[in-house]
C-alpha cells in the first residue's frame, strides 16, 4: 500500500512538556494519566478528537502529539494533572511545534549536579545543588544535620573557591 501524499495526511502538533518535580516518568504510565484527564474533561468523543499520544520521553521532558487545532484543549487537560501513578506531579507546557525535531532541540542539555564538601568560616559543610534548583547546605554534625542559610558574600566566596557557577534564584 502506498503512503498517503502530504496533502491528504492528518495535520498534527507536538507539545513539549516539563514534569515538575524533575522525575523521569514511564511513557505508558504518563499516557494513561494524561488520557484519564483528557477523558474526564472532554469525554470519550473529545479524547478521540484530540487524538493524544506520548511520542518521546526523556528525563523530566516529554513530547505529546495531538491533532492540529486541538492544542488548547490538550493544554487545558494537562493543567488538571496532579499525580502520575503514586507521585505528585505537575505538567507544564513549554513549547508547541509542528515537528518533533524542533522540540528536541529546545530540550536543555542535562546539567551536572554538584555534591561536595566545603568549609565556610571554618565549619565543614555539605553542598547539594542541581541546575535551576536552590542550593542545599548542611552543616556536618555528629548526630544531626542542621540546615544553614547563605548570604551573598558566602555564595561569592564559594563560587570563587570552586569555579562553579551556582544558580541561586531557584527558577
Amino acid at each position: 500500500m502506498k503512503p498517503r501524499p502530504p496533502t491528504m495526511r492528518e495535520k498534527r502538533r507536538y507539545i513539549l512538556v516539563r514534569l515538575v518535580p524533575e522525575i523521569p516518568a514511564d511513557p505508558k504510565v504518563l499516557y494513561t494519566t494524561l488520557l484519564d484527564s483528557v477523558t474526564s474533561i472532554f469525554g470519550d468523543l473529545g479524547a478521540a478528537r484530540i487524538h493524544m499520544a506520548v511520542v518521546y520521553s526523556a528525563g523530566p521532558y516529554a513530547i505529546l502529539r495531538c491533532r492540529r487545532g486541538m492544542e488548547q484543549d490538550l493544554m487545558i487537560a494537562l493543567s488538571t494533572v496532579c499525580a502520575v501513578g503514586s507521585r505528585r506531579l505537575v505538567v507544564r507546557t513549554q513549547k508547541i511545534s509542528g515537528t518533533i525535531r524542533s522540540l528536541k532541540e529546545k530540550i536543555p542539555p542535562d546539567q551536572e549536579s554538584c555534591d561536595e564538601d566545603i568549609s565556610i568560616n571554618g565549619e565543614s559543610c555539605h553542598v547539594s545543588h542541581r541546575h535551576g534548583v536552590k542550593i542545599d547546605l548542611f552543616e556536618k554534625g555528629f548526630k544531626n544535620r542542621e540546615l544553614l542559610f547563605l548570604t551573598t558574600m558566602d555564595i561569592e566566596e564559594t563560587e570563587c573557591n570552586h569555579n562553579t557557577r551556582w544558580d541561586t534564584t531557584g527558577q
